[in-house]
């Protein structure tokens, strides 16, 4: 038959003889994925399993408002940084330049950040954070390439702040201040990851409602000074931030890291080969996420018909908030294999995704396997974070847990660093992602292999029976099953 392609001006789509209106299917995506999105989350939906003691309420709507307001300040960067570029009259080597910056500052950062967060109290770094945001987000007014690099490096930190600080300030009050059950602390988890994806999805409408108050344009004829568009949505983020600076003041209490928590280089002799593999995997994947990041905003665009941004970023946030309920929900795969699973669904998507890029701009097909392949990755890195979470936990040694994790960074910066700096094509990359995907899964077998080992070996007594410790639980974690009961 004949090829599927975009018919007269974009406005419709037609294979063969049936017409398609592309806005109605991209509506019909998005309200199929929104009661999806409840459906699951519903279903997967936190529990706490023994009563909640005096003052824990108190403490948990304290810290998930105040995370879920400055997470909203940075979800509202995302949905229109690439189009500001692009505004801005950028080319795609100078957009990865900035790119580059932001990821070698977030890099470099994470080798120290963990010290200065312990040494300097948690609350004084939710503030840096909020501080650092805000001058990053009032420089994305001036059209300027030095001033977009700048702001993209203040965002870099800003983002090891975020992702560090926060998490480190409730564990820190949950555990020695309150000194509320374990049992608890993964309730509050689930809470703070499923406030942080309702806030992404928001930040997608909210994005698309307020860029469109006003045009985009110089503040007069000779200033570099912009202001309309979408930089509202940059403004709308200063306001959640200076919201979330005035909470962390008023709400936080500080505290500290122990003055004995010093980070260690040198890794244990036993378990270097875990953790390398280990190492492989998140380097991997995660810098697949980050080329992903980097490449989605022109992927779409080269097609002629393509959703709002605003409304293709929120359903990005639904499929990821998909994905963390299916992880939830799948709690009784092991989470190794879970990892797995999500090398062989990424490999499979980067496959789709390359071959659907060599396609015609205006190629139906083409465009609708980007738009589904996306959705589909969003909601595999739902399902991998907090997969490979639990799996960090058990094998990276608790005293070197912290030097070890930033060891994991380094690489992974660099592979994204060089993958922006290469001047490759969009399908060039993907498929280099298939190739990531590919040796991650090898490394993750590999991994499971010589833990299934040492756990035969640790549990294997005199008789070739199985005893009541730490391999008992190892072998559990892997699923395996008690060969003397």
């Amino acid at each position: 038959g004949s090829p599927i392609r975009f018919q007269g001006q974009g406005s419709d789509w037609k294979a063969g003889s049936v017409a398609m209106d592309p806005a109605l299917f991209y509506r019909g995506a998005l309200m199929l994925l929104l009661v999806m999105t409840v459906a699951l989350s519903y279903a997967a939906r936190p529990k706490a399993t023994d009563d909640l003691p005096v003052g824990f309420p108190s403490f948990m709507a304290t810290y998930l408002v105040v995370w879920a307001v400055a997470t909203l300040g940075d979800w509202m960067q995302g949905p229109y940084v690439y189009d500001l570029y692009d505004s801005y009259g950028l080319s795609h080597q100078e957009t990865d330049g900035i790119l580059v910056a932001g990821f070698a500052s977030s890099g470099l950062a994470g080798c120290f950040v963990g010290h200065l967060i312990d040494r300097c109290g948690r609350k004084a770094s939710c503030m840096a954070y909020c501080i650092f945001f805000i001058i990053s987000c009032a420089l994305m007014h001036f059209n300027s390439y030095w001033a977009m690099l700048a702001a993209r490096a203040i965002n870099g930190v800003g983002t090891s702040l975020l992702f560090s600080s926060f998490e480190c300030w409730m564990v820190s009050e949950h555990t020695q201040r309150h000194k509320f059950p374990e049992s608890l602390k993964a309730f509050m988890f689930g809470l703070m990851y499923t406030c942080m994806y309702i806030m992404g999805i928001a930040s997608g409408f909210l994005g698309e409602l307020v860029t469109g108050i006003s045009a985009f344009g110089a503040w007069s004829d000779d200033s570099t000074f912009h202001t309309g568009g979408a930089i509202h949505s940059f403004d709308l983020a200063i306001v959640f931030l200076c919201i979330a600076l005035l909470c962390i003041v008023v709400l936080f209490d500080e505290n500290y890291g122990t003055q004995d928590a010093q980070c260690r280089i040198a890794l244990p002799r036993e378990g270097i080969l875990e953790l390398s593999l280990l190492g492989c995997v998140v380097c991997l994947f995660e810098a697949s996420l980050f080329v992903f990041v980097s490449e989605w905003f022109r992927c779409i665009t080269r097609f002629n018909f393509q959703p709002s941004i605003g409304s293709l970023f929120s359903m990005f946030m639904m499929a990821c908030l998909c994905g963390a309920s299916t992880s939830t929900l799948s709690s009784r795969i092991k989470p190794a294999r879970r990892v797995a699973y999500s090398l062989v669904a990424s490999l499979a998507i980067f496959l789709v995704i390359s071959f659907a890029l060599t396609l015609p701009a205006d190629s139906i097909f083409g465009a609708v396997s980007v738009f589904v392949g996306f959705l589909a990755y969003e909601w595999n890195v739902g399902i991998y974070f907090p997969s490979v979470g639990i799996l960090k936990s058990e094998v990276v040694p608790e005293e070197i847990r912290g030097t070890v994790y930033n060891l994991f960074r380094l690489p992974l910066n660099v592979i994204v660093c060089a993958m922006l700096l290469s001047g490759l094509t969009s399908v060039t990359k993907f498929r280099i992602l298939v190739v990531f995907s590919s040796v991650g899964l090898a490394c993750i077998t590999a991994l499971q292999v010589i833990r299934a080992r040492k756990v035969r070996m640790m549990t294997s007594g005199p008789d070739g029976e199985l005893g009541d410790g730490p391999g008992q639980q190892l072998t559990e974690s892997f699923g395996g099953k008690p060969r003397g009961g």
